[in-house]
């Protein structure tokens, strides 16, 4: 059998629920709390480790979901912050 036949029920899984977590994101985007700008360098560098993964495993649905997971932390690390 071949292999991609095997891991896509994976892909779309783990796509789906990152797509999950990128909604919870919104209302920080859109908020004027935001989290620590280390709390969103760390997520960053994470989702970046975990993209190289599941793109080594042919995952590719599920690490362009990351990928825009890692978009939207990145745009959170930027935003301006109030004192």
């Amino acid at each position: 059998m071949d292999e991609r036949r095997i891991m896509i029920w994976q892909d779309i899984v783990m796509m789906s629920a990152t797509f999950g977590f990128s909604a919870a994101l919104i209302p920080a985007l859109w908020g004027k709390k935001k989290p620590p700008r280390l709390q969103c360098l760390i997520w960053v560098i994470l989702l970046l480790v975990v993209i190289v993964c599941l793109t080594t495993l042919n995952l590719w649905l599920a690490a362009m979901a990351q990928g825009i997971q890692a978009m939207l932390w990145s745009i959170l690390f930027f935003q301006y912050r109030e004192n």
